[in-house]
């Protein structure tokens, strides 16, 4: 028997004995909107503040977002961003690569990501561990551990991490302050964690 497994774009084919039994997950039914589910979820979230009462107009915003490695719902998630800031000007809204140690995402891989509305109406800013100018040193932690990160990051008002939560092969799980650090850290940090 033939059997297809996701992996990658195409999937892999792989044959198993006749005889074998075979185990199927229950698949959730796809979102219809999947916009307006993610601004309902944002606009009212589980005991905490709604972001639209944190946003006032003129506040640079930046959002922490997983890099090509990772496989991440972005553009629903800045569409709809886009949508609760409506109005707000492209060098306001700041779209953070969260590329930790990992090589920059490309040009082509952005437009992969992406759509064109995305790109058009945010800043997007690819991480770099290693480029100093780019990071900023904010002092030692009582285990001594250099806290560096992104400069254009610090320099937002209101900041906004995104991402799962999964299993990480070395590094524990991924999402949540993994999108800040290692994700917009310096090299020095990452190499401390």
């Amino acid at each position: 028997m033939k059997i297809k497994m996701d992996y990658g774009k195409e999937g892999v084919f792989f044959d198993i004995p006749d005889n074998s039994d075979i185990l199927l997950p229950n698949h959730k039914k796809k979102l219809s909107n999947p916009k307006d589910q993610i601004i309902s979820s944002i606009d009212n979230p589980i005991n905490s503040i709604p972001l639209r009462s944190l946003y006032k107009k003129g506040m640079k915003v930046g959002v922490s977002v997983c890099d090509h490695t990772r496989a991440q719902p972005r553009n629903e998630i800045i569409l709809s961003l886009l949508k609760i800031f409506e109005g707000i000007k492209k060098n306001d809204l700041l779209i953070f690569i969260a590329t930790g140690s990992h090589r920059a995402t490309t040009e082509e891989e952005i437009k992969e990501i992406f759509d064109s509305e995305v790109i058009s109406n945010t800043t997007i800013v690819i991480h770099n561990s290693e480029i100093s100018s780019e990071l900023e040193n904010l002092g030692i932690t009582s285990k001594k551990t250099p806290v560096i990160l992104n400069k254009e990051w610090i320099s937002c008002d209101l900041k906004i991490t995104t991402g799962f939560v999964e299993p990480h092969f070395f590094a524990g799980f991924s999402g949540g302050p993994k999108m800040v650090a290692p994700g917009l850290a310096g090299i020095d940090t990452i190499m401390n964690l």
